[in-house]
């Protein structure tokens, strides 16, 4: 038996010890509530970039909003390299979808359809660890509770209700920190000048039109806490309505 094997049979046994205890109605509200509610997701996680943001302490300001530009960049960042990963390596079907792994459903309709998504590796993962990350840069006790509330309430329900392969978040999940460092060290090269730019830019924005660039920066982060969820749906439906029109075609 190959390396590779050993290691897909660990990652399917792991997975059943997690998915066996779904269909525990209790164990399935409390995993399908954190899949469906956004606020305590990330909600509290964008509640804390605003307050590192508006930090009491002026000192601290600019040095705090370069690191939160930096942070919500690079978790865009780091999800453009998820999806080049995902679609580049050999596709993975999730394991709600896989026959002869001992799949447990739970005890209500998932309405999910990501049958043509790779679950490998996990977008999710990537995602809130990237922003979590983002917050360790600002603050090691809240961003050091905010991966293991990343991991433990945001990851591991998606296991448990068999949306992922326990392999599926420790591969991403080092994806958004990594996204989240390029950024910065993007921003530090050629002495500074891009770092410099953008936040000079952002803040001549927010001093000329204080209204329009806080009004931007809230749909913004109410997008970001909800993985641009609303952006997706509207754009599925704007291209399956140009199918169905006959003006594109898609697979």
């Amino acid at each position: 038996m190959s390396l590779l094997e050993l290691a897909g049979r660990l990652d399917v046994a792991l997975f059943q010890q997690v998915n066996g205890w779904c269909g525990n109605w209790v164990l399935d509200r409390i995993a399908g509530y954190e899949e469906h509610d956004f606020l305590f997701k990330g909600g509290i996680l964008l509640a804390a970039y605003w307050w590192f943001w508006f930090t009491p302490d002026e000192r601290r300001r600019p040095g705090n909003r370069r690191l939160i530009v930096e942070a919500l960049l690079g978790a865009m960042l780091a999800l453009v390299i998820n999806r080049a990963l995902a679609t580049g390596l050999p596709f993975r079907l999730r394991p709600m979808y896989t026959p002869g792994i001992g799949y447990h459903a739970p005890s209500f309709d998932l309405q999910y359809n990501m049958e043509s998504w790779s679950s490998f590796p996990s977008d999710a993962a990537t995602y809130w660890l990237a922003l979590s990350f983002g917050l360790l840069r600002l603050s090691r006790p809240v961003g050091a509770l905010s991966m293991v509330f990343s991991l433990v309430w945001m990851c591991l329900p998606r296991v448990y209700l068999g949306i992922h392969y326990p392999a599926d978040i420790l591969v991403g999940a080092p994806i958004g920190p990594l996204g989240v460092w390029l950024t910065a060290w993007g921003f530090a090269v050629r002495r500074d000048r891009l770092g410099s730019a953008v936040m000079d830019g952002l803040r001549a924005f927010e001093r000329s039109a204080p209204h329009w660039f806080y009004a931007a920066a809230f749909l913004f982060s109410f997008e970001l806490a909800r993985i641009f969820d609303d952006v997706r749906d509207m754009l599925r439906g704007v291209v399956h309505g140009l199918a169905a029109g006959g003006h594109i075609m898609i697979g």
